[in-house]
């Protein structure tokens, strides 16, 4: 649908997904696109490349969430988490999880 949209001139500046097509390789076939792309994703085991300060780990939403707890002083919520997105194929896009 993105194809056909570019195809006909369609301006776009972004691509919204909801969590039922927010998988990996539909985001890493997406990543030609001139446009941000913001997608919910799910909390399943679907794991996620985070790129902790101590070591890389593959984790899913729920792990990276608890091992970034709230700093004093800070917003009671973690904002974003900068992780690698990748397919079995071993395509790599980076992606920014913002926990809301």
């Amino acid at each position: 649908m993105v194809e056909k949209a570019q195809e006909i001139g369609v301006p776009f500046d972004y691509v919204l997904f909801d969590t039922w097509f927010s998988n990996p390789a539909q985001l890493i076939a997406l990543k030609d696109v001139e446009a941000d792309i913001n997608a919910m994703v799910k909390k399943n085991s679907t794991k996620y490349d985070w790129k902790n300060p101590e070591t890389n780990e593959e984790l899913n939403v729920k792990e990276i969430y608890s091992r970034n707890k709230k700093r004093r002083g800070r917003s009671k919520y973690l904002p974003s988490v900068d992780i690698t997105i990748s397919d079995f194929d071993g395509n790599e896009i980076p992606a920014k999880l913002v926990y809301a």
